[in-house]
């Protein structure tokens, strides 16, 4: 996980709450009776982890190399991006595309306890910094099935405290302009897959969760061109199908017999929403903040992540 968030520099941020029907107050008076218990839930649940590879090195390099470990793999499910090998567009690798969210089970040791979460599904977000290490966090849901008290296991993290993740810069970021060549000063895209929750007598806690839609958008500052001075205007204005791709690869695609580190992304055909003119951070550099969205004409077409 991330070192800069969670709980001890784990990445990981939970934390539960009591939910109850109450009783009501005293005859006569005002004093709290409590309530009766109903469910332990679990109120906050983010994973936060630096964005790379499996780090593991390559042979061929052959697709299945980039497959990433099992648990982020599954995570990656349960927040709606599937991954499967892909021998092209953009290369040799392991693509992720946005699907329907699968359900996933986790258990989190804290201090000598654990949790059993079961039905977990949920969102993400990925925030690219230049000069920086890129973070996905993964906003959770889940039902509470077990608490045992239990010993920490022990943990192998392999390459994960020996190879280094990539960082945000010599990305190549085009959007649009004949894929000409321009920055950005910030960068987040974000995935909200909304989860219903629905009564059902049949579950061990009386509700299951489903969902009912997925948005994925994405807010961020990038320079503008001579080339084509009213490009995001015109996105902003446009009333036909929007075709613009946002496009970064983030570090080297790996050869045979090197860590599997890099990875693309592509954010598809973007509606532009909203923007502000400005500029480059503290230069003088003309940039625009646009907020938008991604969109596509086939399902789960309007973003992938491919690690290389």
């Amino acid at each position: 996980g991330d070192a800069a968030a969670g709980i001890v520099e784990s990445g990981l941020s939970h934390a539960f709450e009591r939910r109850g029907r109450e009783k009501g107050s005293v005859s006569g008076g005002f004093t709290d009776q409590g309530s009766e218990f109903l469910e332990e839930m679990i109120s906050t649940f983010t994973f936060a982890f630096p964005m790379a590879g499996p780090r593991t090195l390559t042979t061929t390099p052959a697709a299945a190399d980039f497959d990433h470990q099992k648990g982020i793999n599954d995570l990656l499910a349960a927040c709606g991006l599937e991954g499967a090998a892909s021998v092209s567009n953009p290369t040799v690798g392991w693509k992720y595309t946005p699907a329907n969210v699968a359900l996933a089970t986790a258990k989190i040791f804290d201090s000598g306890t654990a949790w059993v979460v079961r039905d977990i599904r949920g969102s993400w977000s990925l925030a690219m910094t230049p000069g920086e290490i890129a973070i996905m966090t993964c906003t959770l849901s889940g039902i509470v099935d077990e608490f045992e008290t239990v010993s920490f296991p022990t943990l192998d993290y392999e390459e994960q405290e020996s190879v280094n993740a990539p960082s945000v810069s010599g990305v190549s970021p085009s959007w649009g302009i004949s894929d000409e060549e321009r920055g950005w000063t910030d960068l987040t895209i974000a995935c909200v897959n909304d989860i219903a929750e629905i009564p059902d007598s049949a579950s061990s806690v009386g509700k299951v969760f489903d969902q009912r839609s997925r948005l994925i958008t994405l807010e961020m500052n990038m320079r503008d061109t001579d080339t084509d001075l009213d490009f995001t205007r015109s996105e902003l204005v446009r009333t036909t199908t929007p075709t613009e791709d946002l496009k970064a690869t983030i570090g080297t695609a790996a050869g045979a017999s090197e860590a599997a580190v890099a990875y693309q992304i592509e954010a598809s055909n973007i509606q532009v929403d909203a923007y502000t003119p400005g500029k480059m951070g503290e230069s003088t550099k003309a940039a625009s903040t646009i907020t938008g969205r991604c969109t596509g004409t086939t399902d789960g077409s309007e973003f992938f992540l491919a690690f290389l």
